[in-house]
């Protein structure tokens, strides 16, 4: 009895409570204001060929651009990319201390950059180099690797950097006479020769194409110093007696003539073989299989010609009897 009279109430309770429901009426202030957007508020889609801020669109706004343009964002955020993943160069370049050893010039190259992020990489150059050493302005050894470009340093850390190298470089015979060196560099934005000792009997010294004294470097006392600017190889040379280790610089100038005849193909070459820098008592010519080597008429009485023949090739080493 008791039971079915609580079921009663219960759902006499839910009959009077549905109509209450059912009849309630949303407030005002809860309802969305539906006022009409301004007159000069921006569409939903630029028109087109009208510029638009898109800064200044509003949220959920459509803007349409050509396949073409959209190529050349992608394109430009390639770019960016790739540039930002380049290695850098350092601010700051300066050669100390250079001297010349057994056919060597030995030089302490000093690097200084700022790295705004971990990890960033900065390219040194100096390929041309051997690295007998490096160290950090805090005495650690940096990350050093290389590629085609020359030496590159990683950095662990955000930070300002000293790098420095040690480094050899072989002298070379150069055409008419002098001797000296190549060396790339990084193209800081500042780069210094400093304290450059040059043979004792070294003169003319030249900076790539001009005399030193037309350039911004000074030489006194056997010493050059001074400042390159931005600049992409240093390219070194001087007068004076051969350097121990240095050979002389062998060139050849030559004219080739072909001619057909009946079916052949004849070839006649004329070689100019030219030393400068010292004597040279012999030189090598490798010819193809087939072909021989004669001494002009001029020179017959001179040199001695002695043949091997080769895989593939004849070699022929001259022998100057008067170097």
């Amino acid at each position: 009895m008791s039971s079915w009279r609580c079921g009663f109430l219960f759902g006499t309770l839910l009959l009077a409570a549905a109509p209450a429901l059912t009849a309630r009426e949303t407030p005002a202030a809860a309802l969305p204001d539906k006022k009409s957007a301004p007159a000069d508020a921006p569409p939903l889609m630029p028109p087109a060929g009208v510029k638009t801020d898109p800064w200044k669109l509003p949220g959920g706004a459509i803007i349409e651009i050509t396949p073409e343009k959209y190529q050349e964002l992608l394109d430009e955020i390639a770019r960016l990319k790739a540039n930002a993943a380049k290695p850098a160069p350092p601010s700051s370049c300066t050669l100390l201390k250079g001297r010349i050893e057994n056919g060597f010039v030995l030089f302490t190259a000093q690097f200084g950059f700022h790295a705004d992020r971990a990890d960033a990489v900065f390219a040194l150059a100096c390929g041309q180099a051997k690295a007998l050493a490096a160290q950090q302005q805090d005495g650690r050894t940096p990350m050093l690797s290389s590629d085609a470009t020359g030496f590159l340093v990683q950095v662990e850390k955000p930070g300002d950097y000293v790098v420095s190298l040690d480094l050899s470089l072989p002298l070379t015979q150069r055409a008419g006479g002098s001797r000296g060196f190549e060396l790339d560099l990084p193209r800081a934005v500042v780069t210094y020769l400093k304290e450059m000792d040059l043979p004792a009997d070294a003169r003319a010294p030249r900076l790539g194409g001009k005399d030193v004294a037309d350039t911004s470097l000074t030489f006194k006392n056997g010493k050059l110093d001074g400042a390159l600017g931005i600049e992409n190889e240093l390219v070194l040379s001087w007068r004076g007696a051969p350097t121990a280790g240095v050979a002389p610089l062998q060139t050849a100038r030559g004219r080739v003539l072909v001619r057909a005849e009946e079916g052949w193909l004849t070839t006649d070459a004329e070689l100019v073989l030219h030393a400068s820098g010292g004597p040279v008592g012999q030189w090598v010519v490798n010819v193809p299989a087939g072909a021989e080597l004669k001494a002009a008429a001029a020179d017959q009485q001179r040199v001695q010609i002695n043949r091997a023949d080769e895989a593939g090739g004849v070699r022929y080493t001259v022998l100057l009897k008067e170097p």
